[in-house]
């Protein structure tokens, strides 16, 4: 059962949301900061094209063969094995 009060630990995601645009727009009206300008600006670019290049390539040369395994040969074959046989059941029951 959940608790509600100062207790409650768990947030929810508008609650969270709301709490970013509240602290974006306080920035703004006491610093003069503007977070498009901020992403804009090259130092931030640099960083996020970095970070984008090493994701590819994480992804590209150590967990693209590995999750593309189990995805095809593990989890495809137990869907698709277990919705043959449960179409099977159901078609004996439509027949019957």
């Amino acid at each position: 059962m959940k608790t509600v009060g100062a207790n409650n630990k768990e947030g929810g995601l508008i609650a969270k949301i709301l709490l970013i645009i509240i602290a974006l727009a306080l920035l703004k009206f006491f610093f003069d900061f503007n977070i498009i300008d901020f992403f804009k600006s090259p130092k931030v670019a640099d960083s996020f094209a970095f970070v984008k290049n090493l994701i590819i390539v994480v992804w590209n040369k150590v967990l693209l063969a590995p999750l593309s395994y189990i995805w095809e040969h593990i989890i495809v074959n137990v869907v698709w094995k277990t919705l043959k046989e449960g179409f099977a059941i159901l078609d004996g029951w439509v027949k019957s």
